[in-house]
């Protein structure tokens, strides 16, 4: 549940010290985003993807990750959809207790629907909300990790909240191991996910998306792709 003010009754600002954050995100945009947020009082301190691509991630085996201290502010524009799951993956993974917020497109409806798989995420930010209502989000972090309810969704923050959101940490690493394998046989046996694992919720969410059983045959390229377009379509709210 959340309450919503109107513009009168917002808490008044106070004048505050700089909050120091752990910034991760792509070259191009930290050249326009760390002079904004140095505006409005944000001290970041920069992370660097462990990638030499930042749309491609690295093999399996190696991390995008460097070591992590929250809380993290995760500028997902500029990251391929696969980067995006390999990110999350990680973080719910390795560092599922550092506060993160997501600053994200208004219109990725995609990454607005994965985001609750991780559960080190507090909160998905509208990249056009102002500096100043980011440094409020920034300066109390939510609940994450185990400490955080199952059904607890992040905040939603100049974004409406997706209809249908899917909150399952195994999801991104199917998405994962589908990106590092030439064929969905090969993904299922990367060992990302116990294999009767990986089947089993390749199946849950075939239903969820409502896509062809076909697709368990072929490229685990076109697999993901179909996916990923999928999970870019909003849903119909459900009745009832």
């Amino acid at each position: 549940m959340m309450a919503l003010y109107t513009h009168d009754q917002v808490p008044v600002r106070e004048h505050r010290p700089s909050v120091s954050v752990s910034l991760l995100s792509t070259v191009a945009r930290r050249r326009a985003l760390i002079p904004r947020l140095h505006a409005a009082g944000i001290a970041g301190h920069v992370l660097l993807l462990q990638s030499d691509r930042e749309d491609v991630p690295p093999p399996p085996g190696t991390r995008v990750l460097p070591p992590v201290r929250g809380p993290l502010l995760l500028d997902t524009r500029g990251m391929s959809a696969v980067m995006q799951a390999r990110v999350l993956d990680e973080l719910v993974t390795h560092h599922p207790t550092v506060p993160t917020l997501l600053l994200t497109l208004p219109t990725d409806r995609r990454l607005h629907r994965l985001a609750p798989s991780c559960s080190a995420v507090y909160a998905v930010v509208s990249d056009d909300v102002a500096a100043t209502d980011l440094a409020l989000w920034l300066r109390h972090p939510g609940v994450v990790g185990r400490a955080r309810h199952p059904q607890v969704l992040p905040a939603y923050v100049g974004i409406p909240a997706p209809p249908r959101p899917l909150v399952d940490p195994r999801l991104l690493s199917l998405l994962v191991a589908l990106a590092q394998a030439p064929t969905i046989d090969r993904a299922a046996k990367l060992g990302v996910l116990p294999e009767r694992s990986f089947y089993r919720k390749l199946a849950e969410l075939r239903t969820a998306l409502r896509l062809p059983s076909r697709l368990y045959r072929g490229r685990a390229s076109v697999l993901l792709q179909t996916i990923l377009d999928a999970l870019a379509v909003v849903p119909e709210r459900e009745v009832g």
